[in-house]
């Protein structure tokens, strides 16, 4: 298309006319994620869902090529921002991702009948994520070199090209996302179809280009919406943005491929490729299927307790070698309990209640265990180097 779309059938086919691939990998993947929110008990789930939030920041903001570490965002998030405005500036984005998914998550279990693909949700995502941002993410250049200031929770007001797609003009752009809910909305997509609808949504709204910038992070924000409200992501146990970034090249290869107009007869009936689209479908929930995979290894009860123990005897993080089988079996009990009452971990470990004690307090001080007051039940916590050796390969460069 060699001028801006203005009319909504320009974005058709909005799902494709071939799904049994599809359809079939949509069931696998419903079917993998049932398995993996069973992996843990409810507590220890909820520790585990804290780091893959981290993972969600950190690899979608990888995938725009800004590269901040855990570490940095853990900072950021005691207040700790480097000296370094370049790098305080990216801490900055990192725990904004985080807190908006946070505030997304709690908005979907609050308001049940909230519409995903409304203007007024899409608006609120880039609204919440953009007036967290330092000043110098507000604004943007175009290929041309023009800039422009990004206003949070607004649609951009001038022309967008992505690579060779020129997208919608402005001022239709409330028409295309109203046709954009209309059609993604829960409300009129079947339950066998949702996870091919949130990955056709993906693309459509790339392909409309709503805001001056963060659209990708939007995107991305938005998918993650729609598959906890499909039942894959409700327990935040795995990250897609990992997959994709993994898969950087090919994530937008396929994006690009899938604005191509109709190739012939057979290729759908709609301006756009309906064959591209259906293999942008495929590479997404190829990249689901492939990240459950991967997050239910990492989950393997037996093998995550093999980790856990190995860490304790190779770093011996609380400096009495013969203690080691006392603290590997409170944080073992602990993993597979979820939590753990402070009395009972004398008995577990053969002690008397005040000789247990101080394995309490070094197990706290290290921050492997935390609670919510002195006298409450213990929680793991995963912390740092606890994290890196538990869940190997989490956070790749």
């Amino acid at each position: 298309m060699n001028s801006q779309p203005i009319h909504i059938a320009s974005m058709e086919p909005l799902l494709p006319r071939a799904k049994r691939d599809n359809s079939a990998l949509s069931y696998d993947i419903l079917l993998q994620a049932g398995a993996l929110k069973s992996a843990l008990p409810d507590v220890s789930t909820q520790q585990v869902a804290a780091l893959v939030a981290g993972m969600n920041s950190y690899y979608s903001n990888l995938i725009e090529g800004h590269r901040t570490y855990p570490g940095e965002i853990d900072a950021a998030l005691k207040a700790d921002d480097s000296a370094d405005p370049k790098k305080s500036a990216l801490q900055k984005l990192g725990v904004a991702h985080e807190a908006v998914e946070h505030l997304m998550r709690q908005r979907l279990q609050t308001d049940t009948e909230l519409e995903l693909c409304s203007e007024d949700f899409i608006c609120w995502l880039h609204f919440e994520l953009y007036s967290r941002l330092p000043e110098q993410f507000r604004i943007v250049k175009d290929a041309d070199g023009k800039a422009y200031t990004v206003e949070p929770g607004k649609f951009r007001d001038h022309p967008a090209h992505v690579g060779h797609h020129i997208a919608p003009r402005a001022d239709k752009l409330s028409r295309f996302v109203a046709r954009f809910a209309e059609v993604y909305s829960f409300k009129s997509v079947q339950p066998a179809d949702r996870l091919i609808a949130a990955m056709a949504a993906h693309h459509r709204f790339m392909w409309i280009h709503p805001f001056a910038d963060g659209n990708g992070r939007v995107a991305r924000l938005l998918t993650t919406a729609h598959l906890i409200k499909a039942g894959v992501d409700d327990l935040g146990l795995w990250s897609w943005a990992r997959g994709l970034a993994r898969s950087r090249e090919a994530y937008y290869g396929f994006l690009e491929d899938a604005d191509h107009p109709r190739r012939g007869d057979r290729d759908g009936r709609g301006q756009l490729s309906d064959a591209s689209l259906n293999a942008f479908i495929q590479f997404g929930l190829e990249t689901i299927k492939d990240q459950i995979q991967f997050m239910s290894d990492k989950l393997d009860l037996l093998k995550l307790e093999t980790r856990l123990e190995d860490h304790i005897r190779r770093e011996q993080p609380f400096g009495v070698t013969k203690n080691s089988d006392a603290y590997v079996r409170i944080l073992i009990e602990i993993l597979r309990r979820g939590e753990l009452a402070r009395g009972m971990v004398a008995p577990l470990i053969g002690k008397a209640p005040r000789t247990a004690r101080p394995f309490i307090g070094a197990l706290e001080k290290a921050g492997y265990v935390t609670s919510d007051g002195p006298k409450k039940a213990l929680r793991i916590t995963f912390a740092p180097a606890l994290r890196d050796t538990c869940f190997p390969r989490l956070f790749i460069p």
